[in-house]
Formats: structure tokens, C-alpha cells, sequence
């Protein structure tokens, strides 16, 4: 048997050492990283997965605009104009919202957003959701007056939210809340 000569890759490596035969080239090591390449790749995304949840953030909405479409001696119909930002570094798709918007403590709305909303990364997107309120409650002249005469008034959204990533789908509770201020 003839002696092996071992070979120091210093340059990639000190880790790294080959036993060549003579007459062998270096083919195996090369065999060997690119099969250890390969290995981290496959690895790195069935773990990651399983990290998606911490490095998912959730969506931020805000009210942007409240407007009248309807008056009524029993109700008032609005449109409620809200926004969503992604803070992710991958697009999204709103498969469904279930919400409740208060504005004042008091609750204003609840309904389910009926369309679909695509959100890019980074991005923001608007909504609309349409609502009902009847004028015999106590806390909505209260509230109303408020707006009217541009003071800010405190809201929250609340509810959960399907959404669809390239990475899965995810189910997020989502509880924003802010300032509106009616703009004139």
C-alpha cells in the first residue's frame, strides 16, 4: 500500500483536509463540499419555518378617513377608509379580516372585509368597510359633535386577520389603535 500524502487547503480552510492517493485528483473534496453545500441549504429552509413566526411582523391599520354617504331619521351610513402597512419583506394577501372599530371606547362597527386586499412588502394598502350607526344611541352625539369640530377623537381596531404569504398562510389578532382628527 502506497502512503498517503495529505494536502493542507489553508486557503479555503484549515478544516478542511484531503487525503489524495496518487493518481486520485481532487474530486472528491469538491464531491464533499458542494454535497455539504447542499445539506445547509435544505436545512436552512425546514428550519425556517419553524422560525417564521418571529421573524413574521404583524400588519399595522390605521384610520384614514370617515365619510357620510347616507342620512336617515333612524341612521347614518359611512364609509370607513382605513390603511395597512406591511413591515415584512415579503408581499401578502388579506384572505379575510373579521373587525371592530371603536372610536371612543364606544363601538362603532363590526362586520368581515369582503374583498381581498394584496399588500406589498414594505407597503401600505387601502380599505374600505361600509357601516351603519343608529342616532338613537346616547354615545354617538357625544362622539359625532366631536368630530364635527375637528377635535381628535381615540379609535381602535381590533379582530384577526387570514393572511396569505409565500411562506404559508398565517392568523394574526390584530389590535391597532391611534388618533383621528377630521380634516376640512
Amino acid at each position: 500500500m502506497e502512503k498517503k500524502k495529505i494536502i493542507d487547503l489553508t486557503g479555503i480552510h484549515r478544516m478542511f483536509r484531503i487525503y489524495i492517493y496518487p493518481g486520485y485528483h481532487v474530486y472528491p473534496c469538491l464531491k464533499f463540499l458542494l454535497f455539504s453545500l447542499i445539506f445547509f441549504l435544505c436545512s436552512s429552509f425546514l428550519l425556517f419555518p419553524a422560525c417564521q413566526g418571529r421573524l413574521f411582523k404583524k400588519p399595522e391599520i390605521t384610520l384614514q378617513k370617515i365619510e357620510v354617504s347616507s342620512v336617515s331619521l333612524k341612521e347614518i351610513n359611512v364609509n370607513l377608509t382605513a390603511d395597512i402597512y406591511n413591515p415584512n419583506l415579503m408581499d401578502f394577501e388579506i384572505e379575510k379580516f373579521l373587525y371592530k372599530i371603536k372610536i371612543e371606547g364606544n363601538e362603532l362597527v363590526d362586520g368581515e372585509l369582503k374583498e381581498r386586499v394584496k399588500v406589498k412588502a414594505k407597503g401600505n394598502a387601502p380599505f374600505t368597510v361600509s357601516a351603519r350607526i343608529g342616532i338613537d344611541r346616547p354615545d354617538f352625539w357625544n362622539t359625532a359633535l366631536k368630530v364635527l369640530n375637528g377635535d381628535k377623537v381615540s379609535y381602535q381596531i381590533k379582530g384577526s386577520v387570514s393572511l396569505n404569504t409565500s411562506i404559508g398562510k398565517k392568523n394574526l389578532n390584530i389590535d391597532n389603535t391611534g388618533e383621528y382628527m377630521l380634516k376640512k
